[in-house]
């Protein structure tokens, strides 16, 4: 059963799709951002009405258009789901999906009225608009956000962040408050922040205002996150107004997300905002505040532009094997994966540690639930293949030898 949540992101989407999908005429988009297709049409001729069976026709031709789009983007098992949703409420969006169009083939037959287009559906709105979000946060299993920020408001001689019990607050800032409000209300989901600081164990080496992108995978893995939105913000007096008693502040924000079951960085951006108050402390607050909003908009650009092309195609999934005595256990897996798994394109073995732990990178279309699902299927040779831990870009598996009968 679907949960409340997924059900609200798909109507936030639905309307979302009602009001933003409409194009201007001689929009250009790049050959990523659109799809070729032939569709059929066809519309019933009643009382010798073929104008108007034509019409319903080319209505049907549209709509098929967008259905094989759709599904180039999102799961079959997605569009089932929601069949319902879609087909009221997308497919009929044919003014705002389909660029252009040529009639290949008509004509009447019987008590019918046949059509086939050829069709340039766009594909930008589903991929990268606020249209797009609630199937592909569905699609990449509702992944959890954690934000790391250390910042620096006017006044302050420090940065302050949450993740260092010592620092002047462990209060969430300005930035991590703003930014996690520009993510919520498009539909994301965020770890309790309270929750997280009473979860995390930060020893005194992770007690810095500069993380690594692997310190940060550490922290995040043990708040459950998959994904951390991590960086700087800092506000800086840049004078006094001319003429005037207010104040004026810089903000700049320099933030990555990174994925939290692999250390991958998904995303990066910067972003500035200037704020203006007679109180340059609240003018400081105003720019922080402002300078998170753009760069929350970027990050979400970006995540979900990556998000849209791993579901469209491959994805990576990192596979973690225990258990590895020599590199010659892992050959048989190795061939498994590559004729036995649906969906692997690429399989890169990454390293082998002295302690029997090999790290290979699966070029996979699906995610790491999705794989787990294949392997636990399967059968290796010589070897018992035991899954102890699944997450959606990350499937750990222990080898033993078989007892010998």
């Amino acid at each position: 059963m679907k949960s409340k949540a997924g059900i609200w992101l798909l109507a936030v989407w639905f309307l979302a799709a009602g009001s933003a999908v409409i194009m201007a005429p001689g929009v250009s988009l790049g050959a990523d951002d659109s799809k070729e297709v032939i569709a059929d049409g066809v519309g019933a001729v009643t009382a010798g009405n073929q104008a108007k069976a034509r019409d319903e026709a080319m209505r049907d031709a549209m709509r098929k258009a967008i259905e094989q789009a759709v599904g180039t983007l999102i799961s079959s098992e997605t569009i089932v789901e929601n069949f319902q949703l879609l087909s009221d409420k997308i497919y009929t969006q044919t003014s705002g999906y389909v660029r252009t169009y040529k009639v290949v083939s008509e004509g009447a037959e019987g008590e019918l009225y046949r059509i086939q287009i050829k069709a340039e559906v766009s594909l930008s709105q589903i991929k990268n608009d606020l249209a797009a979000i609630g199937l592909l946060l569905e699609a990449k299993h509702m992944p959890r956000m954690m934000v790391m920020i250390a910042e620096q408001n006017v006044g302050e001689v420090v940065l302050h962040y949450w993740w260092n019990p010592q620092a002047v607050s462990v209060d969430l800032g300005v930035a991590e408050n703003a930014l996690i409000s520009e993510f919520q209300e498009k539909g994301f989901q965020f770890v309790d922040p309270e929750a997280v600081k009473k979860e995390i164990k930060v020893s005194k080496a992770f007690r810095a205002e500069d993380l690594t992108e692997q310190q940060v995978k550490t922290l995040g893995a043990q708040a459950d996150a998959d994904v951390v939105i991590f960086g700087k913000a800092l506000a800086k007096l840049s004078g006094p107004v001319p003429g005037t008693a207010m104040k004026s502040v810089q903000a700049n924000i320099s933030l990555k997300a990174v994925d939290a079951d692999t250390g991958r960085i998904l995303a990066t951006a910067q972003e500035s905002a200037s704020g203006v108050h007679i109180d340059e402390v609240t003018a400081g607050t105003n720019a922080l505040k402002s300078a998170s909003k753009k760069t929350a908009q970027t990050l979400m650009d970006k995540i979900l532009k990556g998000w849209g092309k791993e579901v469209a195609g491959s994805a990576q999934v990192r596979l973690s094997i225990r258990g590895v005595k020599s590199y010659a256990d892992l050959s048989g897996l190795f061939s498994l994966l590559r004729k036995e798994i649906r969906g692997v394109d690429a399989v890169h073995q990454r390293s082998i540690s002295n302690d029997g732990v090999a790290e290979v990178d699966i070029e996979y279309r699906g995610d790491g639930q999705s794989l787990a699902d294949e392997l636990v299927n399967k059968t290796l040779p010589g070897f018992t293949m035991k899954i102890t831990n699944v997450t959606t870009n990350r499937v750990e598996i222990t080898l033993e030898k078989a007892e010998a009968r």
